[in-house]
């Protein structure tokens, strides 16, 4: 069972045909709340657990495909019930214009009589166990309100974010989904993302320096220190320098045309070449070198060592 958020057009009927084409059971429901009508659908499955956290998966990457920054999902919860759902129901949203844009209410299925059979199975397995899905029903819909309504009154979450080589302290304590962040993020001044650019990914650092990639809300912890990557910087930490214009080119998307001409001036005046300048070693350009040569700025200086340290991985 899960609960995405988002002012999809079609989501509901986007899931219900991926799952329809799975053959599993599920019940699709869509729900507007506040003054903004934003939606929540819950979405509940029935299978083997196996089978299940596959297409699980495969929904997930159909829908980011679909939308790829309009929807967040809650985290995923396994239910247990002896009442199967043999077949898809869809329930109309409530006040929907369109009611086909939400499926429909009975069983889908391309064959009439293979409907009729299935559905008649599905309501005797339901009468069998009425108190078990009730269970299920009512446990699905508290979740679903509790993703609007859990998050008021949280206490403050700070968490650290660095990019570029700046940190910012962000509370995030208000936030619902993932995207809530990354959004907070993407508007911060301090970090002067371009427009346009997207969170590639939010990770923590271990203690061997590998990644711990974050993909849900609930895992930042309160005063973590975390990291950002953009789509352009994650190009850039794989891209391989070969003179030293493209070393220009990288650091001017990073930081700016006028940061760029900048360190274009100072290692003119310096007289360091591509060469000089991709040295490893005791022979590597160090942070306090950049300094004296009149690179001012911290931020500054961190990104060229990084675009450095990127062309040696």
């Amino acid at each position: 069972m899960t609960v995405f958020s988002g002012n999809t057009p079609k989501l509901k009927r986007k899931i219900k045909n991926f799952l329809n084409e799975k053959k599993i059971g599920f019940v699709l429901q869509t729900t507007e709340f506040g003054t903004c009508q934003e939606r929540l659908t819950l979405l509940v499955m029935e299978g083997e657990k196996a089978d299940l956290y596959n297409i699980r998966n495969e929904l997930v990457l159909y829908l980011n495909s679909q939308y790829p920054t309009e929807i967040s999902s809650s985290e995923w919860e396994e239910l247990v019930s002896e009442v199967p759902l043999l077949t898809g129901i869809v329930k109309k949203t409530p006040n929907s214009i369109d009611p086909d844009s939400s499926g429909n209410d009975s069983p889908s299925s391309n064959n009439i009589a293979e409907t009729a059979v299935t559905y008649e199975n599905w309501i005797s397995g339901l009468m069998n166990g009425a108190y078990k899905t009730l269970e299920i029903v009512n446990k699905a819909a508290k979740v679903a309100k509790s993703v609007s309504d859990s998050f008021k009154g949280l206490d403050v979450k700070n968490v650290h974010v660095t990019y570029g080589g700046i940190t910012v302290c962000f509370d995030i304590g208000q936030c619902r989904f993932l995207k809530d962040f990354t959004n907070m993020i993407l508007k911060e001044s301090e970090f002067k993302i371009p427009e346009g650019q997207q969170i590639a990914q939010i990770y923590s650092k271990l203690s061997d320096n590998s990644k711990s990639i974050l993909k849900e809300l609930a895992g930042f912890k309160t005063d973590g220190h975390y990291f950002v990557e953009t789509e352009s910087s994650l190009k850039r930490s794989t891209y391989k320098f070969s003179e030293m214009e493209d070393f220009f080119k990288a650091l001017k998307e990073m930081k700016g045309n006028s940061a760029m001409e900048r360190v274009r001036e100072v290692l003119v005046k310096e007289d360091i070449d591509f060469k000089q300048l991709m040295e490893t070693g005791d022979l590597a350009i160090t942070d306090a070198e950049l300094k004296e040569y009149g690179i001012a700025q911290g931020g500054l200086r961190k990104a060229i060592l990084s675009l450095i340290r990127s062309n040696h991985k």
